[in-house]
């Protein structure tokens, strides 16, 4: 696959899509953004009217700026507010390695861990238990859990990784290490990795662990739902 190809899908990992390939409702518009394409999903409760005038604007992959802000100013008139978010999507390449001393526990061979204080105690025991999908974690040598990388959204055909590092732990090449521990447990799957673009130490970890960027990812929102993604199908 392309990028434009990739790119759709990791969009339709994010956020899902109904009969008509519209997105989940927390969101009023989502695009992927290559060096040369833009694909473009309209959420689930945008009106047909409203779809038809979006879907007359004309995107420029080279600069995408005007097209969003023809968007968010129809979106506007509608819904009175929406936030603009975005950030880069990365594809996963089958066999990543990152060299590290560190320890894992994964999902082929769990056991129990203390739950970290960064972590809902009864969402941990879900994730423990294979319920919530592949998992790898970064132990300290007492079972402290160091880094954590699940699955927060999939379906059959790709995975999105979610990553996250304990404040005690950051610094010491451990997201990408638990990134590539992850990757080897969830394989089988088209694997992507996104964040948002004012997270560099997240973007630092993909240029570390030299990740294809595939393209950019923005989405107009609800105000309150600018996080929401379709989670595991």
């Amino acid at each position: 696959m392309g990028a434009r190809e990739l790119i759709a899908l990791e969009m339709e990992t994010l956020w899902g899509s109904d009969a008509r390939g519209r997105v989940l409702p927390a969101h009023h518009l989502v695009a992927g953004v290559t060096a040369d394409a833009v694909v473009v999903r309209y959420g689930s409760s945008v009106p047909d009217e409203l779809v038809a005038r979006l879907g007359a604007l004309t995107p420029d992959p080279t600069n995408i700026a005007p097209f969003l802000a023809q968007c968010q100013q129809l979106l506007d008139s509608r819904y009175g507010s929406t936030v603009l978010n975005s950030g880069p999507g990365y594809l996963i390449p089958e066999g990543l390695t990152y060299e590290s001393d560190a320890d894992f526990v994964d999902s082929r061979a769990p056991r129990s861990l203390p739950c970290p204080d960064t972590w809902p105690s009864d969402e941990w025991q879900e994730l423990l238990a294979g319920n919530l999908g592949p998992w790898a974690v970064a132990v300290t040598d007492d079972d402290r859990v160091a880094a954590v990388a699940h699955m927060p959204a999939s379906n059959e055909r790709a995975a999105e990784i979610g990553i996250e590092t304990h404040p005690d732990f950051r610094g010491r090449g451990l997201a990408a290490a638990t990134t590539a521990r992850w990757a080897e447990v969830a394989k089988g799957r088209t694997l992507f990795y996104s964040t948002s673009a004012d997270n560099r130490s997240s973007q630092r970890v993909a240029e570390r662990l030299g990740l294809e960027q595939l393209g950019w990812l923005w989405k107009l929102s609800h105000p309150d739902q600018s996080g929401t993604h379709a989670g595991r199908r």
